[in-house]
């Protein structure tokens, strides 16, 4: 690359040059591995939901989708809710869609009683599995 600024810095041209290069690179990746990246982008755009509204807690829960103590299904969403006592001695869910991709996952800390987890479950259109 040619020296074009003050005391051999890069000129304008070649921030150009440099940019073009990282821009092709980043086009040949995604042509080659584009299912792939897809893919992953989707998967973290889901986990972050439920990782910006429900912080820490949202790992917790997904305990739930782990080892389920109750399963739920909701007949209008086609959404499956996995629930459970979580390590944290909290009622965690786990809501993913009819394709298996995680919706969110979050605590309910203020329930103390599974009547309560079913109620709620229940009021979210949700019907326990048997």
């Amino acid at each position: 690359m040619s020296g074009g600024g003050a005391a051999g810095g890069y000129g304008f041209n070649d921030l150009v040059v440099v940019l073009l290069v990282v821009v092709v690179a980043a086009l040949v990746v995604m042509a080659v591995m584009g299912p792939s990246v897809a893919k992953i982008a989707e998967v973290i755009g889901q986990m972050a939901h439920a990782d910006v509204r429900h912080g820490s807690e949202a790992a917790a829960a997904r305990q739930c989708a782990e080892r389920p103590d109750w399963i739920f299904f909701n007949p209008q969403t086609q959404r499956t809710a996995f629930g459970c006592m979580t390590d944290m001695g909290k009622f965690g869910l786990f809501i993913m869609d009819s394709a298996g991709r995680e919706i969110t996952a979050f605590l309910k800390n203020k329930f103390n009683k599974v009547d309560q987890l079913f109620q709620y479950m229940r009021n979210t259109g949700y019907e326990l599995v048997p």
